[in-house]
């Protein structure tokens, strides 16, 4: 082991000085004292990424009421009252015309007011069946998103406590996890309304994997 990674393994997160059996490995006391700091960097780490969820949803929830306002489109509400007030005219029409021909009103014709067809993307103007599937699918995909990333986090640091166990000493590649720790948050990347539109719509959903966040983290780094 080289002077500078010998120094390096001397020291933990938190800067202490660590103990060295004859042999150049840490004491066993040494080793439990970084599990336990390792354990407890990782559970808050864990923390983070679930306290993550709700921001996310909020987030999401702020892109949906741009995208597709609760009030619902102007056009859309703009096109439907044209056509309900030609409607209302029209059966006054059908109703003067019965009254002229002494037609009892349970005999008489009556057209249907108009509205929207029973597609679940258009039952209403308001965007109300719209939005709730969005709004159901973005839950989806946050959850699981969080899942994922916490699964991984317990992989990483069963297998760094596991090399830190077996090499006696902090690695290199045990230091390059406790330095990523903080930056937990950033490999949980926001759902776009556009994503759950691709998804709806069976397209490819173009979103930042984990991976991806984590280059983008390191190439921030450099």
């Amino acid at each position: 082991m080289s002077n500078d990674r010998k120094e390096a393994a001397r020291k933990g997160k938190s800067g202490m000085k660590v103990k060295f059996e004859p042999n150049g490995k840490m004491t066993k006391g040494e080793l439990d004292s970084i599990a336990r700091a390792l354990r407890a960097n990782v559970k808050a780490a864990k923390a983070t990424i679930v306290a993550l969820g709700p921001k996310l949803k909020a987030e999401f929830e702020v892109q949906l009421s741009v995208s597709y306002p609760p009030e619902g489109d102007p056009v859309w509400q703009e096109a439907l009252n044209t056509v309900y007030k030609a409607y209302k005219v029209q059966q006054a029409r059908v109703e003067a015309r019965c009254a002229e021909l002494r037609i009892p009103k349970r005999f008489r014709p009556h057209m249907n007011p108009p509205g929207w067809s029973d597609s679940w993307r258009c039952s209403c103007f308001d965007f109300k069946d719209l939005r709730a599937e969005m709004r159901r699918l973005a839950g989806i995909q946050i959850d699981d998103m969080l899942k994922s990333r916490l699964a991984q986090l317990e992989l990483d640091s069963a297998n760094i406590q596991f090399e830190i166990a077996s090499h006696g000493c902090i690695t290199e590649a045990a230091q390059d996890f406790l330095k990523r720790l903080p930056a937990s948050e950033s490999m949980v990347p926001p759902i776009k309304v556009s994503d759950i539109e691709a998804l709806i719509e069976g397209r490819t959903v173009s979103k930042l994997t984990v991976a991806d966040a984590e280059e983008n983290l390191q190439l921030g780094d450099e």
